[in-house]
């Protein structure tokens, strides 16, 4: 069975993100703190997604990219990113 997108026109976005960890829940992680200690600091703080790209490029109505999927061929799409 193939696998992928059907032929045809897309609109294409893009999300590339970084998940930074909070500090208690690194210490954590690390095996620095126990999880008594981690709860006694309040727990864990809340991640932080920081967007690596600019955030036109995950909304569809503003990407402004565009890809054609053709049957029977190896489709591969490069994106010049600019803002």
């Amino acid at each position: 069975m193939e696998q992928g997108a059907f032929a045809g026109k897309y609109i294409v976005t893009i999300n590339k993100d970084e998940r930074i960890i909070g500090k208690n829940a690194q210490l954590f992680a690390k095996g620095e703190i126990d999880y008594s200690e981690l709860l006694r600091r309040g727990g864990a703080e809340r991640d932080i997604i920081k967007d690596l790209l600019p955030s036109k490029y995950k909304d569809a109505k503003k990407s402004g990219l565009e890809a054609e999927v053709k049957a029977q061929t190896d489709n591969v799409f490069d994106f010049e990113l600019v803002d």
